[in-house]
């Protein structure tokens, strides 16, 4: 016989230390919740609920591989009572796997509410904890088949099965559809969407893109908005061949409103809309204070609000000064989210992917005739079997990694001068 790539003693170790360490890291999210339980943040508080449920599942499920693990230790000889062992162990194992990983599908379906839905999301009360009852139901009524099917083998002093190879294989290949492709199909789906298709991650807000200004209609009373895109240049004009700058109206409509810098008084919002072409002394510090003049009065005076989607060098100062500490503050916010935002999408991928090896092969294994399988006792095969089982229980741990990398991790809001302090944190996590 081959050597196995990890020795008996080796896997038996590598679960005893993925059993303990994952039910210490469990009992640690209940721990450290009754410290989070007054965050303002109502999808904080979710996502805690949905970890807590996970937290049980799991610990339930690496408890029974440990319970498993210490039979040959508890010098358990009766066969009916091994039987049970089998029995109990698979089930709440396959059963807290499958819970698992459709909770994680419902934080990836609150997060795409949150974006696309954002009222709805405001809405939601116990629909969540609702969803993670009936996925607790559907789990336990979908995996009790286990429960007849397992079976203690005392030649190998392991667990077996009682159903023929056939109606086994349907059974597992039903099993392994609901309880992993098809919420991976979904979680892929949403968080794709999340992530690429969400415009509120690839546009600066702090920024306006359009230029918008109106145009009145006398006859009818009618107003009009235009959308188009311009420089200050356009919108001073500047004469390049003279040394002094004048406001060109060819890049204005004939009814937009102008105004005229005044230097002999402070700038302020007020000044009087005066005629069109107006000739001004200076050179580039004549031509900012314009661009700023210009700027300021469109927004307090004109119809609509002014904004400019490029800026020329003369004018960048000018624009920068009217981005306030509260756009800015913004802006930082929406960079902490996607920062949580990019955390939750790479640890659901983790958990997804530690879940992959082992569905695969028993997928293979089920899918493949009998007589087409490798040694299971080759090497490669025996290796891979073996590294899967192990991704495949030290998931089950996965949540209070979540927990700490996302939930306790996410910075206090400070209050300002500009802040509300009724505002909510982010709902993006």
């Amino acid at each position: 016989m081959p050597e196995r790539a990890l020795s008996p003693f080796a896997m038996r170790m590598s679960l005893y230390v993925i059993c303990i360490g994952g039910i210490i890291l469990n009992i640690a999210v209940f721990c450290k919740r009754k410290f989070r339980t007054k965050r303002q943040s109502y999808t904080t508080r979710v996502s805690l609920q949905l970890l807590c449920f996970m937290a049980i599942a799991d610990t339930i499920s690496l408890a029974s591989l440990l319970l498993v693990l210490c039979t040959q230790y508890l010098g358990i000889e009766n066969e009916t009572t091994m039987d049970m062992i089998c029995k109990i162990d698979l089930f709440l194992i396959h059963s807290a796997s499958a819970f698992s990983i459709w909770c994680w599908l419902i934080l990836s379906a609150i997060r795409y509410i949150a974006l696309y839905k954002p009222y709805a999301h405001l809405r939601l009360n116990k629909e969540p904890v609702l969803a993670v009852i009936f996925i607790a139901i559907i789990s336990i009524l979908f995996e009790s088949w286990i429960l007849y099917d397992a079976t203690f083998v005392p030649e190998f002093r392991g667990c077996g099965e009682k159903f023929s190879e056939e109606v086994e294989k349907r059974f597992q290949i039903a099993e392994i559809s609901w309880s992993y492709f098809l919420p991976l199909i979904i979680i892929t789906v949403l968080d794709i969407k999340v992530l690429c298709c969400h415009s509120i991650w690839v546009t600066d807000w702090t920024l306006t893109k359009s230029f918008d200004y109106g145009i009145n209609s006398s006859n009818n009373n009618s107003s009009k908005s235009i959308k188009r895109k311009m420089t200050v240049d356009e919108c001073i004009g500047v004469d390049s061949s003279s040394p002094k700058m004048s406001l060109i109206n060819s890049n204005f409509p004939p009814n937009a409103i102008k105004y005229t810098p005044s230097y002999d008084e402070s700038p302020t919002a007020t000044s009087p809309p005066i005629s069109a072409n107006v000739v001004s002394p200076g050179g580039a510090g004549e031509k900012e204070r314009i661009s700023t003049k210009i700027s300021i009065c469109s927004f307090k005076k004109s119809q609509t609000m002014f904004s400019f989607s490029s800026i020329s060098q003369g004018g960048t100062a000018a624009f920068k000064s009217l981005k306030t500490p509260l756009n800015r503050q913004k802006s930082k916010k929406r960079q902490r989210q996607m920062k949580i935002l990019r955390r939750c999408l790479c640890i659901t991928l983790l958990d997804l992917g530690m879940n992959l090896p082992n569905y695969l092969f028993r997928l293979y294994v089920n899918l493949v005739p009998a007589e087409q399988l490798p040694n299971f006792d080759g090497y490669w095969f025996a290796m891979f079997q073996d590294i899967s089982q192990l991704l495949y229980f030290a998931q089950f741990s996965l949540n209070a990694f979540y927990l700490v990398c996302i939930i306790y991790d996410t910075p206090k809001p400070k209050r300002s001068i500009y802040q509300n302090t009724n505002s909510r944190p982010s709902r993006y996590y």
